[in-house]
């Protein structure tokens, strides 16, 4: 979701060009631990946590972004792209589910800016996990409505309203108000089990490709590949619209998978 919503606002740093640029003679995890060992000595260095957290987030370690850009509000002061920002990393962080701490933020990007679309995109989504389905795709679409024909995000939100209107629900009010309160290894126990509950249910139903790109990305995030693997090539197999193969194979490929270690062409 980062890649096709997220736009971080980066100020224009040496340590920007040097943090995005391709990583031919450089190791890119080599030069954070430098920028990581500058921070431990300036840890009110505010520019220096924002450029930060975008390169954490791509490097899925969405806790260290939460923190990065939890200390680039706390001393460069609040805008919607940073609160944006911050809730973002929450939700990957907390697995998918947009917790207490990362509605609000998503709140304060609103009122900040109210197009922000990844502000706009969250608070849809916990609508969804809230069990409101009717507001979640009443946001979706009032989302989608504003929307550019060409805007990178727009198949995210799309899948997001195919998901609320049809049967693939998210977690529910209460699984996420626990979820709150859980020891980490009690979050992912949880959401494990939620995850696995959407797998049965596609085994059952497979003509659901909304919810085949939802379960990949949901192994993803868990850090579990060959299972994201073995659920790209399960999906493939049962979309028989070359369209629908089309787009779900280039949703699989935008999260890092190559789909010819599925055995599927």
């Amino acid at each position: 979701t980062y890649n096709g919503l997220g736009s971080p606002h980066l100020p224009a740093l040496p340590l920007q060009a040097r943090l995005t640029a391709p990583e031919s003679g450089q190791d890119i995890r080599a030069l954070v631990a430098k920028v990581e060992k500058h921070l431990a000595d300036n840890p009110e260095d505010g520019q220096g946590w924002e450029v930060l957290g975008p390169v954490y987030m791509r490097l899925e370690r969405p806790r260290d972004a939460m923190n990065a850009f939890a200390n680039a509000v706390r001393l460069l002061g609040a805008t919607s792209e940073r609160e944006a920002s911050l809730g973002e990393a929450t939700v990957a962080a907390e697995g998918g589910i947009v917790t207490r701490s990362a509605r609000q933020a998503f709140e304060r990007a609103l009122k900040l800016d109210p197009q922000s679309v990844r502000a706009r995109f969250y608070l849809a989504l916990a609508y969804e996990q809230e069990g409101d389905t009717a507001k979640a795709a009443e946001s979706f679409r009032a989302l989608l409505a504003d929307a550019p024909p060409d805007a990178p995000w727009r198949p995210f939100a799309e899948q997001a309203l195919a998901r609320v209107d049809g049967s693939t629900p998210g977690p529910t009010r209460e699984q996420v108000a626990a979820a709150e309160d859980m020891s980490e290894s009690d979050r992912r126990q949880m959401i494990e089990g939620m995850v696995a509950g959407l797998a049965e249910r596609l085994e059952r139903e497979p003509a659901n490709p909304e919810g085949w790109v939802r379960l990949v990305r949901a192994y993803m995030v868990l850090d579990r590949r060959d299972d994201a693997l073995a659920a790209a090539g399960k999906a493939l197999q049962s979309m028989d619209d070359p369209d629908t193969r089309r787009n779900i194979r280039a949703a699989f490929e935008s999260m890092g998978l190559n789909i010819g270690e599925t055995g599927i062409q």
